[in-house]
């Protein structure tokens, strides 16, 4: 982060995203905590942008509403800029969404309601939001009966001035009105139409389109519109606001947020506050351009859509790196986000049922061929294993297509590269041929592991063998994801450094994961910076543990990943974070009398957020009654230290023994 102003005291960092990181921050002027906003190097630097960064700011210091985080101040600090409003600690509404699934249909319109009051405090000043979305609505309490939601983050909002980077459509697909997409200036009914797309998400728990980013514009442009199934009192008239405010002509939307916002009111006293979440049906998606209805090549349909497309894809061009940023929007580390690359969602660590809940994958012998499995999470147990994939000597797991969801991904040597298998739980297993832009091409068998080193929301096929035991060069492979499958493997890295081991982690939170390395000695840990275009060395440094067969995870839920070492020696679970230039380790469970048995896991530690509260947890295994029975403990992360180990159910397999946890990487 840069450097800050000297009236601030700067603490745990609350997420990173394009435009710039946030901070807890205590004001010392006025003795109170405040997130602090600090902009990004490569954006404050443009004139343009800090005009846009002062006028933006000095108008919302205008804003007077309940349910908007106050701005307190803002400025430039040795060439800094900087802003720094009300602090709140309860999490985002996708958090909340992500982590428990749809709300009930009163707690839903209730909190759209107060969106709808934000604006309409917003519009009367002049400003349109033009992001609203889950990961831009705060929550005081998320577990008081009355939730009281904010609408922060104006990053990008608009006060009829310019004030948005040239060239650029400002929004997120899943929520951007469709006439954005034909390059309609934004308007209120724009921001009203993305409260619409949130009161669905609400409802079903995800966005109304979903899919690709043209599937998504093409489901703005001429998908159904979203409804609810009409079994209970105030849902009828339920339908007809989301109706109207997701039209998709303009004129027949709500023309004002105070319109909006009385009409949810009105629903608000209608539906009763004991009716149970929907989980309504999806709309049905339109037809790609081009398909019949059978499916087959034909006549063009949906020409409309495509010319819409087209043309949105078209101000992409046009705004080339500036109007990816904007689309982008500026989300924390652990929020929602939508890239031009295709990323929908944040993945879940572990989850690959979908269910927003990390689960245990597991891959053993099943007395004929290898395989791996799954063993879903409930919340508070795993349930029984479910086999994915057969025949895999090599398993890992990332989010290939940028779903939200992980996949298992099978690497070995092919033909003329690599030969990769995927498969998803509930799909089909699929094998292809991921070929290498180099006649020296590495072996395949080892240090092969899935992180999104381009930033773009999609895990990309990361090759990196230790070299500590061969004397060779450390040399890192990369094969960026296409969403559907992977461009060539590329070199990408090489270096005299000895490496033991090499994990995909993003520790400085900034979007990009990034490659941890692991000496011989155990002693130092360095890393490989991914600024999503090359890799940089930061050097080894010291880390006060024994880094052995270490593993990453976002522990304390801020963006970025920390390192856990479990040191069954010294009978502690130790995390490790980046700050800088040095290692800050800290104990987050101390087993000095022996009570967990820390000192032994057969296999070892797997990470998972097994609960979906966007803090990961540890997984690890004890010995159960028969010589092929393994119990699974679980180590709860609350943030800030890891809880007793509770028992999560038992896995007995036909595996001679041999089985081993499924994660990100495989050395």
């Amino acid at each position: 982060m840069p450097e800050q102003p000297q009236r601030f005291v700067v603490g745990q960092r609350l997420g990173a995203g394009g435009m710039g990181a946030v901070h807890i921050a205590t004001d010392t002027r006025f003795d109170r905590l405040v997130a602090l906003k600090v902009m990004s190097d490569h954006l404050a630097s443009g004139e343009e942008f800090r005009e846009r960064f002062r006028r933006e700011a000095d108008v919302l210091t205008r804003l007077d509403s309940p349910h908007v985080t106050t701005i307190y101040d803002h400025g430039e600090s040795d060439g800094h800029l900087w802003i720094a409003t009300q602090l709140i600690r309860g999490g985002e509404l996708g958090d909340l969404l992500r982590a428990r699934g749809p709300l009930p249909p009163h707690r839903a319109v209730q909190v759209c309601g107060q969106v709808a009051e934000a604006l309409r405090a917003t519009h009367a000043v002049g400003v349109l939001h033009r992001d609203v979305k889950p990961s831009n609505v705060l929550l005081r309490d998320p577990d008081a009966t009355n939730l009281h939601a904010y609408l922060c983050d104006f990053g990008i909002a608009d006060t009829g001035n310019r004030l948005t980077v040239a060239g650029g459509v400002a929004g997120t697909w899943q929520y951007l009105a469709p006439e954005r997409a034909s390059g309609s200036p934004a308007a209120p009914t724009t921001d009203i139409y993305a409260v619409g797309c949130l009161l669905w998400a609400c409802l079903a728990g995800q966005p109304p389109y979903t899919g690709s980013d043209v599937d998504v514009a093409i489901g703005h442009l001429e998908g159904e519109l979203p409804q609810v199934p009409e079994t209970g009192p105030g849902l009828a008239a339920l339908n007809r606001v989301l109706r109207r405010t997701m039209a998709k002509n303009p004129a027949d939307r709500f023309q004002t947020a105070a319109e909006l916002r009385a009409a949810l009111a009105a629903l608000e006293a209608e539906i009763p506050a004991a009716m149970p979440p929907l989980r309504p049906d999806p709309p049905t998606a339109p037809r790609p351009p081009g398909m019949d209805p059978s499916g087959r090549r034909g006549r063009l349909v949906g020409v409309p859509a495509l010319v819409g497309v087209l043309a949105l894809v078209g101000v992409l061009v046009a705004g080339g790196i500036v109007a990816a940023l904007a689309l982008r929007g500026d989300d924390s580390g652990n929020s929602e986000s939508a890239t031009p690359g295709g990323s929908t969602k944040k993945a879940v660590t572990g989850d690959l049922t979908g269910d927003g809940r990390g689960d245990l994958t597991l891959h053993d012998w099943d007395g004929e061929a290898m395989r791996a499995v799954v063993m879903a999470s409930t919340g508070s147990a795993f349930g029984p294993t479910e086999q994915v994939m057969s025949g895999a000597f090599s398993v890992i797991k990332g989010d290939i297509d940028g779903d939200g969801t992980q996949e298992l991904v099978a690497v070995a040597p092919g033909s003329g590269g690599s030969e990769v298998t995927v498969a998803s739980v509930g799909g089909k297993q699929r094998t292809m041929e991921v070929g290498v832009d180099d006649a020296d091409q590495p072996d395949f068998t080892e240090g092969a592991m899935m992180g999104d080193l381009t930033g773009d929301g999609r895990d990309d096929l990361v090759i990196a063998p230790a070299n500590n035991a061969t004397g060779d060069d450390f040399v890192v492979w990369l094969a960026v994801s296409t969403g559907d499958g992977f461009e060539d493997l590329q070199r990408v890295h090489s270096s005299s450094d000895a490496v033991a081991q090499a994990v995909p982690a993003d520790v400085d939170g900034d979007g990009d994961d990034d490659l941890v390395l692991a000496e011989p000695d155990a002693e130092q840990l360095g890393v490989l910076e991914s600024d999503g275009k090359a890799l940089t060395s930061t050097g080894f440094m010291a880390t006060n543990t024994t880094a052995y067969d270490i593993v990453v995870g976002d522990f304390d839920g801020d963006g970025a990943d920390e390192v856990v070492e479990v040191d069954g020696v010294s009978q502690k679970i130790v995390v490790l974070r980046r700050e800088g230039d040095a290692w800050d380790s800290e104990i987050w469970l101390d087993d000095t009398k022996d009570a967990f048995n820390l000192l032994d896991s057969n296999p070892n530690t797997s990470v998972s957020d097994v609960n979906g509260d966007g803090k990961d947890d540890l997984v690890r295994f004890s010995a159960g009654e028969g010589p092929v029975e393994r119990r699974t403990m679980v180590f709860v992360s609350s943030g800030k230290d890891f809880a007793a180990p509770a028992d999560w159910g038992g896995y007995t397999c036909e595996c001679d023994e041999y089985f081993d946890p499924v994660e990100s990487f495989k050395n």
